[in-house]
């Protein structure tokens, strides 16, 4: 399967990380289990535009939008998700991840 994954570099704990040395991570994590995985890192001032371009991409090939952020990310990642029909991914990267807690979904980014 494959997956496209966009990251807000000035959302919560990612505005402190290495994004390039996190991508790359995240690609061998998802290569580990047999799926392919683009990330693209984005500035906060064009997240949607670019949730916009990836869930479009993602709804022509039947691949899943990952979404990686705070909670507004988030938000914003299900508004265009639900608007494309596709599914969605989230990578928990807020100083709060309030979505995530309630999920009670994994911090650790790794996890």
């Amino acid at each position: 399967m494959r997956f496209v994954g966009v990251f807000n570099r000035d959302g919560g704990t990612f505005r402190t990380t290495d994004m390039d040395a996190f991508a790359a991570r995240a690609v061998e994590i998802f290569r580990d289990n047999g799926h392919d995985f683009e990330p693209r890192i984005v500035a906060g001032d064009v997240l949607i535009p670019e949730l916009e371009r990836a869930a479009a991409a993602v709804a022509r090939a039947g691949d899943v939008l990952v979404a990686g952020g705070g909670d507004g990310t988030v938000s914003a990642a299900a508004t265009v998700a639900f608007q494309h029909d596709v599914p969605l991914a989230v990578v928990p990267a807020g100083t709060m991840n309030l979505f995530a807690r309630s999920l009670q979904m994994p911090l650790d980014l790794e996890q």
